[in-house]
């Protein structure tokens, strides 16, 4: 009765076993793996620039780091041919140099003239105290090589120098200019695509957002929007962090006086086709345009050159790699070593969004928020101190859980538990559960080139045209979004041009001349199982996950007819449809998290894989005998 009285009073009496509050749920951990063959997934792209070809590959891969680790088996992916081959692509873009137009570069850029990349090249080059007057013994060489040698020796600095001499061979034309003006051009298209190109920086925005302040900067960390790496860059590069010259600073980049059409010096030996240039020892005032000054590091009044650009970067490099970034209580950093710095900046800024779909920077340069700049910070130190080291730099960021996050419904872990670094301008949501980024922020196209890369690998046509692009080839690139030039840089966001030209492209998975992948798949396979089995061995190519939905089942059969039907029946040209239908979806064009169901009856086993990958994995060291975990 008295309890009776107490809840119609509103009071609560002695707590009885049915009021005792449920115990408090265990808290979500913050973020979740996906597991290794969504992580082999997101790997070979990344490592080889093309999906995975097929479920047995994955299974093969995950099968190694079952039993090695993920980052033994990152090592091993490096000893591909596929990984040379990609990263050269890759450096060839980030270097912005030109496919197409009149600063098209393909004499340099394409033509290799070395049989054999073992770093002996990059260590020339990095070793010669003076590149002007340092042949190489083996002769000679293009920036196609070195490209490839440097990833090999994993020394990614020596391109930067490097192009800063090849550069000069592709300058800015003009007509109906005078000469002082066609070099005044020259030298501020240099300048400013040097700025953007090696340092991340425009000198526009400089004046506002440096590493000394920024006109977003606040005291409050909740409210900074700009977060600045240590040390006062601009000042120990450009002299001041605001009050700079810039008609000094393009003086750097003189033209005329260094470049010559033919005969002069050919740094470290680099093949004529890249360019001849005059010898830092017959540059001489006064200066053309009757610029007297010029200043990158230090002043060198009317005879500064990219001579001795280069050699102030090569120096950095060297310094990092043995003391690191040192920085001064009142910021001040040495100025070799701020170069070499921010170049390796920009450089894990690129390998980021290569990874992840994302930027650790923004448009002025600098990171947003504190994880972006955390991230930078570390990665770069890592970086720099690595020698420049590609691998290192591959092994840290895949190791990152931005990199293999798993959907929070499948594996228990907060919705939005990830860092803000590819989605930046979360933080600033008005529901504060939702300022962390989700693995929903890391959905993007697959990068330009190797989206692209990838349906050419999957239907059997080799790699994409790189140089010497036809119109109708150029004009398809563009809209894609592959960087062609400074006017074309290229993108990652997907467009209804870019939709539609793919469409156009690979609708219908098209025999573009012999025996393609999918010829050669119907005239093995067609007898030894039905349309289904087919149409599975398909998807599971495209896809690595060969899985017919319910819903599928009906489309399919509209194009291929029954699936249980004898796989001879099957005509080549609905199996293309099928595929055209495959190539031109989300799950193909998108980076998600991937999934991976067992390859079917008509796919290549892990088993088979195996005989492909285990050399690389010799290779690395790893003593693997299978793929397969136990075996």
């Amino acid at each position: 009765m008295r309890a009776l009285l107490l809840a119609l009073l509103g009071c609560k009496g002695p707590a009885t076993p049915s009021d005792t509050p449920p115990p408090e749920p265990t808290p979500l951990p913050a973020t979740c793996d996906a597991g290794d063959e969504a992580w082999v997934q997101r790997a070979i792209p990344l490592m080889w620039g093309r999906r995975a070809l097929g479920a047995g590959e994955v299974y093969a891969w995950s099968g190694l780091v079952a039993q090695h680790g993920r980052e033994a088996v990152l090592h091993a992916m490096t000893k591909s041919p596929e990984y040379v081959d990609w990263w050269g692509l890759w450096l060839t873009d980030t270097l912005a140099v030109a496919r197409t137009g009149d600063k098209a570069f393909s004499q340099c850029f394409q033509n290799r003239l070395v049989a054999t990349y073992d770093g002996s090249l990059t260590q020339h080059v990095r070793g010669a105290a003076e590149p002007w007057n340092s042949p190489w013994d083996q002769g000679s060489f293009t920036m196609a090589d070195l490209l490839r040698d440097a990833i090999v020796a994993d020394d990614l600095a020596v391109p930067f120098q490097a192009h800063l001499y090849a550069r000069m061979a592709r300058p800015v034309t003009g007509a109906n200019v005078s000469l002082e003006e066609l070099e005044y051009n020259r030298r501020v298209n240099f300048g400013e695509g040097f700025y953007e190109t090696w340092l991340n920086r425009n000198l526009d925005c400089v004046v506002c957002h440096n590493s000394s302040f920024s006109t977003t900067d606040a005291p409050d960390a909740r409210f900074d929007r700009t977060w600045q790496l240590p040390g006062r860059h601009e000042t120990a590069l450009l002299g001041d962090n605001t009050d700079f010259d810039k008609a000094s600073l393009y003086a750097m980049f003189r033209h005329a006086p260094v470049s010559r059409e033919n005969g002069g010096r050919r740094p470290w030996g680099m093949s004529a086709s890249c360019g001849y240039l005059r010898g830092p020892d017959a540059i001489a005032g006064p200066d053309m345009l009757g610029q007297d000054t010029s200043f990158f590091v230090q002043p060198y009044g009317a005879t500064g050159t990219v001579w001795d650009v280069e050699r102030t970067l090569a120096a950095g490099a060297d310094s990092l790699a043995t003391t690191g970034l040192l920085v001064a209580e009142d910021g001040t950093v040495d100025g070799a070593q701020s170069f070499a710095y921010l170049v390796g900046a920009r450089i894990v800024d690129r390998v980021f969004e290569a990874s992840t779909g994302g930027r650790l920077t923004i448009s002025h340069g600098f990171p947003r928020n504190l994880a972006q700049a955390s991230r930078l910070e570390g990665y770069t130190d890592t970086f720099v101190t690595s020698g420049f080291s590609l691998e290192t730099l591959l092994v840290a960021i895949t190791a990152d859980p931005l990199f293999n996050p798993g959907l929070p419904s499948e594996c228990d872990a907060r919705p939005y538990g990830l860092d803000p670094v590819v989605n930046p301008w979360s933080v600033e949501d008005e529901d504060t559960a939702k300022r962390p980024n989700s693995p929903g922020d890391l959905a993007h196209r697959l990068p330009a080139r190797v989206l692209y890369r990838s349906a050419h690998a999957h239907l059997g046509r080799g790699a994409p045209a790189e140089w010497n692009l036809g119109e109708n080839e150029e004009d398809f690139q563009a809209t894609l979004g592959v960087f062609l030039r400074e006017s074309q840089p290229g993108f990652n966001g997907t467009d209804f041009q870019g939709l539609l030209a793919w469409q156009a492209r690979f609708a219908t998975c098209g025999n573009v001349g012999g025996n393609d992948w999918i010829s050669g798949y119907l005239e093995q396979a067609a007898s030894l199982g039905t349309t289904g089995d087919l149409v599975q061995g398909l998807k599971d190519h495209l896809l690595a996950d060969s899985t017919l939905a319910t819903e599928e089942i009906p489309l399919l059969e509209s194009l291929v007819g029954p699936l249980d039907a004898p796989g001879t029946s099957l005509d080549e040209r609905s199996l293309r449809l099928v595929c055209g239908a495959i190539l031109t979806s989300s799950p193909y064009m998108l980076a998600v998290t991937p999934t991976t169901s067992p390859p079917p009856i008509l796919a290549p086993t892990a088993d088979a894989w195996c005989a492909e990958i285990l050399p690389l994995a010799e290779a690395a060291g790893l003593s693997a005998t299978s793929c397969v975990p136990g075996r």
